[in-house]
């Protein structure tokens, strides 16, 4: 059985990827046939996560069971209030998530990769809060020109 806190420790727990995909499936307008492979990778943890089953109703698997709890708690909170408060607070909190994202990302393999002599970085992208933007229609005003939120995904 899989250690999720070891896990977690360890390498992130591949959850920030599973936020990040999910996130891109929505900013793509991918669907539920589309998503059926990413939902049965997110059952495969065994674990549930508030924002994943949030982004997988949004993507059409709504015969799921609702999720109260984050997996990643320090890094996700303010995104999961973003999703679940209205305006103006919404782009507050979405606008905390974003300035703490990269930071809070420091047990990923992927942080910092912009300074390995190997050609492994691909990037900062934030998916997950410009799809918590799209669907919740948060305003993004105040994030939309930070370099690690991809505001051009969000009216595409």
């Amino acid at each position: 059985e899989l250690d999720h806190e070891r896990a977690r420790k360890e390498y992130a727990g591949g959850y920030d990827r599973t936020y990040r995909v999910l996130g891109l499936a929505i900013l793509l307008n991918l669907d539920e046939e589309q998503t059926r492979p990413i939902a049965r990778s997110v059952d495969l943890f065994g674990r549930y996560d508030a924002i994943w089953e949030i982004m997988l109703a949004e993507l059409g698997h709504r015969n799921r069971q609702p999720v109260d709890a984050l997996l990643w708690p320090e890094a996700y909170a303010s995104l999961l209030e973003a999703l679940h408060i209205g305006p103006p607070d919404n782009a507050a909190a979405l606008q905390r998530f974003v300035e703490n994202w990269y930071p809070s990302m420091g047990e990923t393999a992927w942080h910092n990769s912009h300074r390995s002599k190997q050609p492994t970085y691909a990037g900062y992208w934030c998916f997950e809060a410009a799809a918590a933007a799209r669907i919740r229609g948060i305003d993004f005003s105040a994030v939309g020109r930070h370099p690690h939120f991809p505001a051009d995904l969000v009216a595409a």
